[in-house]
């Protein structure tokens, strides 16, 4: 539809410029990537007028709206290096009442996590909602906020020769139990519960996991934090092999 960038820009600043007030002095267009191989998208679109702080929403007109979408999936598939490439899962263009403008693009994992996840799901529904608005701003979520879902280097010890001590020493330095303790808050004892049966039952069904890494490696831990406490003639080393082996799927 749009023949280069250029005419890209110069659409969407015009499309925002048509149903601007007569008063305004910056006006944005954010736009979230909810999934990009079906070109779901979402807006937030703001302005400010001089010397006042409030911002104030407007909406596009019904017949630009498809356009729009379409300017941005162009714009997405320009800036793909390959069909696998997600280049951003956030923008956002800038204008002025002066005539500058400016687009941004990042891509937030925290986003892209927050996309992945089950709505149906009961870490969806723990989600915290000033969490998901965060996550969903420009800003995203501050650097200190402690990422229970974060992926981290992995080096998984070999499964054919494990030991209980290789399974100690890879728990020491892989332990996400304070982080779930901090998100489920007081579901804690009850969520972890759950979690540690579900995965049991997965092994001695042996059914395919269903669980994120994050989660087989707190089974992990969890389990190997009581196994001295239970039956002495449970295959252990077995339930860890299979736990490694599901991790080395998903790595």
């Amino acid at each position: 539809m749009f023949k280069d960038i250029d005419e890209i820009y110069n659409y969407i600043g015009q499309s925002m410029f048509n149903v601007l007030p007569d008063e305004w002095s910056k006006a944005q267009n954010y736009v979230l990537l909810d999934n990009h191989a079906l070109g779901i998208m979402s807006f937030i679109n703001q302005y400010q007028v001089s010397n006042i702080s409030s911002v104030y929403d407007f909406r596009f007109d019904n017949k630009d709206i498809l356009n729009i979408i379409t300017a941005y999936k162009e714009l997405f598939e320009i800036m793909q290096k390959n069909e696998n490439d997600v280049p951003w899962n956030k923008a956002r263009f800038e204008m002025t009442s002066e005539g500058d403008f400016s687009i941004d693009f990042k891509y937030d994992e925290d986003f892209a996590w927050y996309k992945s996840l089950d709505i149906d799901s009961q870490e969806y529904d723990d989600l915290d909602i000033d969490v998901i608005n965060q996550i969903k701003s420009w800003e995203g979520l501050p650097e200190s906020y402690p990422r229970y879902w974060a992926k981290t280097l992995l080096v998984l010890p070999n499964i054919d020769s494990l030991t209980r001590a290789d399974v100690s020493a890879f728990t020491l330095k892989h332990n996400n139990s304070a982080l779930l303790k901090e998100h489920w808050q007081d579901k804690y004892s009850d969520n972890a519960m759950r979690l540690w049966e579900g995965v049991k039952q997965a092994y001695k069904n042996k059914a395919e996991s269903i669980y994120s890494i994050e989660e087989l490696i707190f089974v992990l831990n969890y389990d190997f934090a009581v196994m001295p406490y239970q039956n002495s003639e449970e295959d252990d080393l077995g339930f860890y092999k299979w736990i490694f082996i599901e991790i080395s799927k998903l790595s």
